[in-house]
């Protein structure tokens, strides 16, 4: 073989290297990215993530004064009716998990509630929720009819029979509420641990908050921005949590809950608006990552 002959096969294989070791550089950085952006917890392994920029089949979307929808890499869920809730859950069901999510108010009132549903219990859904089972026919056809039944009939906001959900407010505040639905069919929230003002918590529109929740067995802690939230939780289970004055009343601040009446759920992410506030509340979420939990428990 010539030398002319191995310099050209040497000029060819210099593009291929070249390339290689693009591709290498690449990755290293995308990894380092990553890792970087999500900060996931020590000896973890990744159950779920969303940043958004897809996912469309995987969570729940509907339109109207409710509304969710993800939109230009976020999840976007309005309130446009006073006092109300809207929210849209993944598809998936998890059992112990380490939570977290960036969420923030970008239109509405100060005076709101956003965050986090977790094991979340939903009635089966039927088969056809359209008021004639032959228009169900004719849209599972497709076709020309298609397209107007889906707008006649849209999506509504999913119905739940029972959930666990963590509260922040854009004006600086955090809550606990549960929801179970009693024997006459009636699901009915009631707090675990009442509004309670919070120096972690980014207030005012446009201020991005990182949520955390840790579920692990009948234990759960939560976190906002790296620090833990503390709960005032009742000394009788039944009753209301009161915090007043710095001070939980009839009840202890506890960094770590316990309850068992959801042993596994759906995660769902949520928004408020109050009759105080109003309408026109509008929250981003991004960043969703969900791991298992270390086996120390909550720490951060």
């Amino acid at each position: 073989m010539t030398s002319r002959m191995l310099l050209q096969r040497g000029l060819r294989v210099i593009p291929l290297l070249i390339t290689l070791l693009a591709f290498l550089a690449l990755e290293a950085a995308y990894s380092h990215l990553l890792a970087s952006q999500l900060m996931l917890p020590a000896a973890s392994s990744v159950l779920y993530a969303a940043g958004f920029d897809g996912f469309a089949d995987e969570w729940e979307q509907y339109e109207g004064r409710l509304s969710a929808r993800i939109d230009e890499g976020v999840l976007r869920i309005s309130v446009n009716n006073v006092g109300s809730t809207a929210y849209t859950a993944t598809s998936m069901s998890f059992q112990d998990f380490d939570l977290t999510v960036t969420a923030q108010a970008v239109e509405g009132a100060e005076d709101n509630g956003f965050g986090v549903l977790f094991r979340l219990q939903k009635p089966s859904p039927s088969a056809c929720d359209m008021p004639l089972h032959t228009l169900c026919d004719i849209e599972r056809l497709g076709g020309v009819f298609s397209v107007p039944l889906r707008l006649l009939f849209r999506p509504q906001p999913p119905a739940a029979s029972g959930y666990y959900m963590f509260l922040i407010s854009s004006d600086g505040y955090y809550s606990l509420w549960k929801a179970q639905t009693d024997a006459s069919g009636t699901t009915s929230a009631r707090r675990i641990s009442t509004w309670i003002a919070s120096e972690h918590v980014r207030t005012g529109l446009n201020a991005p908050n990182t949520l955390r929740v840790i579920a692990q067995g009948t234990q759960f802690t939560f976190y906002i921005n790296g620090h833990p939230a503390a709960l005032c939780i009742p000394d009788d289970p039944a009753s209301e949590s009161t915090y007043y004055l710095g001070e939980c009343l009839q009840g202890s601040m506890r960094t770590t809950w316990a309850d068992n009446a959801f042993q596994q759920g759906q995660i769902g992410l949520v928004a408020q608006s109050t009759a105080s506030g109003g309408a026109g509340v509008v929250i981003l979420f991004d960043n969703l990552v969900i791991t298992t939990p270390k086996t120390s428990g909550g720490d951060a």
